[in-house]
C-alpha cells in the first residue's frame, strides 16, 4: 500500500510539463489565489501558516513591493508558483515568497523566476539579494546555491534560520 501511495504521487512529477507557461507582475486581484498557493505549499511542509499577519503585504502588493517585484507563474490561467523581491532605501533586495506548486516543481519554473527578480535587481542597482529562512525549508537552500547563493550564517539571533546572498556587483 505504502508503494503505490510513493507511486502515485511521484508519477505526476515525473511525467508532468506546463501546458501554457506565462510568467507576469502580480496585481492585487491575485491576491487571493496566491494565498491559497502559499498555505498549500506550507501546509506541505508542516509549516505553520499566520495568514492575517503574513498577508498584510499581499493585500496591496502593488504598494508593498512598488520598489521591487512581485512574480507569479501561471499554467492556463491558474498560478503555480510566486516570488517576490523588495528593495530597501540601502540598495538591498530582499527575496521572499518563493513558492512552487508540488506538480510544477523541477520544471525550471523556480530558476526562472529567480532570474528575473536577479534581473530587476540589477536595474533597481541593488548591491545584493538576500534570503532568509528558516531551517525547515532545507530544499530552498541548494536551489539557492544553484542559483548563485552563497550561505552567510547558518542561524540568526533566534537560531532557526539561514542567510544566503547573491552579490549582484560580480
Amino acid at each position: 500500500m505504502q508503494v503505490l501511495k510513493k507511486v502515485n504521487e511521484l508519477f505526476p512529477q515525473l511525467f508532468f510539463k506546463p501546458k501554457n507557461l506565462h510568467i507576469r507582475k502580480a496585481t492585487n486581484a491575485d491576491v487571493f489565489e496566491i494565498i491559497n498557493l502559499i498555505r498549500d505549499v506550507k501546509a506541505e511542509h508542516k509549516v505553520e501558516t499566520n495568514t492575517k499577519s503574513e498577508s498584510m503585504e499581499l493585500l496591496n502588493i502593488q504598494h508593498y513591493f512598488k520598489e521591487g517585484i512581485f512574480l507569479v507563474a501561471e499554467d492556463d490561467g491558474k498560478i503555480v508558483a510566486t516570488a517576490a523581491v523588495r528593495i530597501d532605501q540601502e540598495n538591498t533586495a530582499e527575496l521572499s515568497r518563493l513558492f512552487v506548486q508540488k506538480a510544477y516543481r523541477k520544471n525550471g519554473i523556480g530558476s526562472e523566476l529567480l532570474k528575473m527578480l536577479v534581473q530587476h535587481a540589477k536595474l533597481k542597482e541593488a548591491s545584493y539579494i538576500q534570503a532568509a529562512f528558516s531551517k525547515r525549508w532545507k530544499k530552498i537552500e541548494k536551489h539557492l546555491e544553484n542559483a548563485g547563493f552563497a550561505k552567510v550564517y547558518d542561524e540568526n539571533s533566534d537560531g532557526n534560520k539561514d542567510l544566503m546572498i547573491y552579490d549582484i556587483r560580480h
